[in-house]
């Protein structure tokens, strides 16, 4: 069952288990049992979007497997990111390691949904300044997708035409 022309990777296993798991560079994950040598493909089953296999009793990513057997320097907890987003391709050639911090801009977790904001009463001239736009929000009585389209001219005349709600970095830039 084991194609030749293929790395493949054997994991350590447990003294109660008794199979070897080995991994190959295109994503195939093979156990073996340790009594008669035979051999069983195991088919990776979809979690939560993710590629998955039981080993050793655990649950396992495939990518993550392929990434610790195959990739220099790769630790457990490391971000794999799949460059063509499917699950089911976990080739080596398939796979990214990314840092936290790119990983996050990539996924929008990193963005700037908690900007302060100043709004400004147009009447009295009063400024308050917010932490985020869900807390300006909050205070005005409106929604946050309110705040989004009055900031960026979407809705015009609404329960907030008496105030100026601007960005902290763009008023002191002014």
């Amino acid at each position: 069952m084991k194609n030749d022309d293929l790395d493949w990777f054997t994991f350590p296993t447990t003294k109660k288990n008794n199979c070897l798991y080995s991994v190959c560079e295109d994503g195939t994950i093979i156990s073996t049992t340790k009594i008669n040598y035979v051999e069983r493909k195991i088919t990776p089953y979809n979690n939560d979007g993710r590629a998955c296999v039981k080993i050793n009793e655990k649950e396992c990513c495939v990518k993550n497997l392929v990434a610790l057997a195959f990739i220099e320097g790769y630790k457990k907890g490391m971000n794999v990111v799949l460059q063509d987003k499917n699950m089911w391709n976990c080739s080596l050639d398939n796979l990214i390691v990314v840092t936290k911090q790119n990983l996050g801009k990539a996924t929008g977790f990193l963005s700037k949904r908690n900007r302060k904001v100043v709004a400004i009463n147009k009447i009295t001239n009063q400024q308050i300044a917010y932490l985020s736009i869900r807390q300006c929000a909050k205070a005005m009585f409106c929604s946050y997708q309110t705040i989004l389209d009055y900031m960026n001219g979407i809705v015009k005349d609404s329960i907030l035409s008496n105030y100026n709600i601007i960005p902290i970095q763009e008023q002191e830039a002014t």
